[in-house]
């Protein structure tokens, strides 16, 4: 069953890099058997972004892909 959470989201300060990253893992290895993966962005103030990233971890277990 799938669950959904509320989440907040606020610009960066002045002046600031702002970097918000998340792990990820999903009950079914996909086709290339990998289950967590990690996705980052980096944006200055406002929402002037400057870097997007996404990508899997192999060989990262779920537990390990929380902490």
């Amino acid at each position: 069953m799938a669950t959904s959470t509320a989440l907040h989201w606020s610009p960066a300060p002045p002046n600031v890099l702002k970097i918000n990253v998340h792990g990820h893992s999903v009950s079914t290895p996909l086709s290339n058997d990998n289950s967590t993966g990690i996705g980052g962005i980096f944006r200055y103030s406002g929402y002037d972004m400057k870097l997007l990233t996404t990508g899997f971890i192999p060989g990262l277990t779920p537990l390990g892909n929380n902490l």
